[in-house]
């Protein structure tokens, strides 16, 4: 998940340059701006997806390992002999 995260940044990044450099090479009325805000959209919701899904199993794996531990403690604390 966190490839996918770091490659659609980097897309992102990529996207911006390649738009910016259209207007380099053809006149300001042949790039299409409404296609290009799309698909730089579509990127960021796809970034977006990406980044709450890896804080969602982040989150719910610190939530585990925390359950996990306190657990272990208290078996521990109350299974020692006075």
């Amino acid at each position: 998940m966190l490839l996918l995260q770091n490659s659609a940044d980097n897309l992102q990044t990529w996207y911006l340059s390649h738009w910016a450099a259209q207007y380099k090479h053809f006149a300001d009325e042949a790039v299409s701006a409404v296609w290009h805000i799309s698909t730089y959209t579509s990127i960021l919701l796809g970034l977006f997806v990406f980044q709450s899904v890896a804080f969602l199993v982040y989150g719910l794996g610190t939530l585990q390992a925390s359950r996990h531990l306190h657990l272990r403690l208290i078996n521990a604390v109350l299974g020692t002999t006075l």
